[in-house]
């Protein structure tokens, strides 16, 4: 990976360019998220360099949340100070778990010391807002196993936790050994019994706003909701840059190439440069606002946002669909007005299936 670095960035460097002349610095930009990959592998002068022409090409705000997703093993002090001198003020930190055992399955390079280390680092250099993703669902994971991690999370008070059921990717060592047999997939009820642990347990310290993730309330603290991925949730376009980058932007919906040999060779074609994805046309659109919105658990779906954005009721155009959901006990309204949607316990259990009454064509 380290030998493609410079010539990453330089690529990065030249899209960021390409599409901020076809956005001709419209859009405000709010968030930057660093994700996907190791982003925390770039030492800080090559951050440095790459924000520069972020802010050089876009309107970037200057309260603007700056993310990054971090792997435990390539945390140093010095780096973290760094990334916080150049504008970081949240770290999106990979623990994963805080059981070696787990991180072994994993194939995580760090230990749950490492992890710990990692934090104190992180909370040194100054930055304040620190998000930890875990993953629940592991072969052979208890839930008095997954209570360790979620102790371990309690004590350490992050401003952010992100929780997410493990997916077995097709084509991992996780994945080969599952197929041989040689490990047994955890059953779907402990699963779920472990996502219910974990509602419980954080919730007297934090705000369980999404389905997957809850931000710490309390002590004065302010909004610690990731105001990123609240751009996705309520459905707004966002700009997606580099290897394997999602984006929706100008109405169209696009991914760029998964590896970085083929992103630098689009990044290198002479001519015009263009966004290339799927219009969203306002069908899809409106499918869009009820599957992501739903996610957010206390908001959900507002009947006059639905209306003002598109001149529609959302209960005429799925009347169907919402009717089925609440007599399945998935989706409630939240007053006799029916000014909004939201899931029930049964909806955040089962979400996928609400989610696939919204995925498809009517």
């Amino acid at each position: 990976m380290d030998r493609y670095i410079p010539a990453y960035l330089k690529a990065l460097k030249q899209e960021t360019l390409r599409v901020a002349e076809l956005d001709d610095k419209e859009s405000e930009i709010h968030t930057v998220f660093l994700g996907g990959g190791t982003p925390s592998l770039i030492a800080p002068d090559q951050l440095r360099d790459l924000l520069t022409s972020i802010r050089a090409a876009f309107t970037v705000r200057t309260d603007a949340e700056i993310s990054m997703e971090v792997n435990p093993g390539t945390v140093t002090r010095e780096k973290m100070v760094g990334y916080q001198q150049l504008g970081v003020n949240r770290v999106s930190l990979g623990v994963q778990s805080f059981r070696n055992e787990e991180l072994n399955l994993l194939g995580r390079i760090h230990t749950v010391d490492g992890a710990y280390q990692a934090i104190e680092s992180i909370r040194k250099a100054g930055i304040t807002n620190i998000n930890l993703d875990l993953i629940y669902g592991l072969p052979g994971q208890t839930t008095d196993d997954w209570e360790v991690s979620l102790r371990s999370v309690l004590e350490i008070r992050p401003e952010h936790i992100s929780l997410y059921c493990l997916t077995i990717e097709d084509g991992t060592p996780l994945a080969s050994a599952v197929n041989d047999g040689e490990i047994e997939p955890i059953d779907e009820d402990i699963a779920a019994a472990m996502y219910e642990m974990a509602i419980e347990q954080l919730a007297s310290s934090y705000e369980h706003y999404e389905i997957s993730n809850w931000a710490r309330y309390g002590d004065g603290v302010s909004d610690l909701k990731c105001r990123h991925n609240l751009q996705y949730w309520q459905n707004n376009e966002y700009i997606g840059l580099g290897v394997g980058a999602h984006g929706y932007f100008r109405g169209i919906r696009y991914e760029n190439p998964k590896t970085i040999p083929e992103y630098l060779v689009k990044m290198s074609s002479p001519g015009q440069f263009n966004v290339e994805g799927s219009k969203v046309d306002d069908a899809e659109k409106a499918r869009d606002e009820m599957l992501l919105g739903l996610r957010l658990l206390s908001k959900g779906v507002k009947r006059d946002e639905f209306r003002m954005k598109f001149g529609k009721d959302f209960q005429a155009v799925f009347a169907g669909k919402i009717d089925n959901l609440v007599r399945s006990g998935l989706v409630t309204w939240t007053d006799a007005d029916h000014s909004a949607l939201v899931l029930t316990k049964r909806g955040m259990m089962l979400g996928n299936q609400v989610f696939m009454e919204f995925s498809g064509e009517d």
